[in-house]
């Protein structure tokens, strides 16, 4: 049978490209999921400013100095250095790793909505939209995107998923399990 260019672009069309077909695959994690992450993550950024005021403490301490007057600072300033740090946590994790100390505890990560991996424009962009006022109401679904993941075109999903994606997108290459 001779395909008319017609026919071709027809049958191309009703053909799924491997792409598609892990978009349907892929969901994001749940919303318990993502709580607890925050919540770990939020953990673990705090008690390493903690345990980093406590040895600036001793050095001063040690020096003669008051560790008190160190660490006097203007609230507003605070908040605004404190936003700026975690934003550089979630950067510096989610583009080594693909995921910060919280999602490597809930095994999950940061994906493309086709399931690779997000450039680091994404992240710098997901992170920084982490600072929208009431982002954490975009979770209130049960499959849940906050506004920074869909502004950033990514999504937070369980790293068992990946592995299935990953079959998809390379069926010709070996596995050792």
């Amino acid at each position: 049978m001779i395909l008319t260019p017609i026919m071709e672009s027809s049958l191309q069309n009703d053909l799924l490209d491997k792409h598609d077909l892990v978009r349907d695959i892929i969901q994001p994690t749940t919303w318990q999921k993502r709580l607890l992450t925050h919540v770990l993550d939020l953990f673990f950024f705090y008690m390493s400013f903690i345990i980093l005021g406590v040895v600036i403490g001793i050095v001063l301490a040690s020096l003669g100095k008051d560790p008190e007057s160190a660490f006097e600072i203007n609230p507003l300033l605070d908040k605004l250095i404190t936003m700026l740090l975690l934003v550089a946590y979630n950067i510096t994790f989610e583009s080594i790793f693909g995921k910060t100390l919280g999602k490597m505890i809930t095994n999950t990560k940061v994906v493309n909505e086709d399931g690779t991996k997000p450039s680091f424009n994404q992240i710098v962009g997901r992170s920084f939209a982490r600072l929208i006022p009431f982002d954490g109401f975009s979770f209130l679904a049960e499959r849940p995107r906050g506004w920074h993941d869909t502004m950033s075109g990514t999504m937070v999903v369980d790293d068992i998923d990946l592995y299935r994606i990953d079959e998809v997108l390379h069926p010709e290459e070996e596995r050792f399990e």
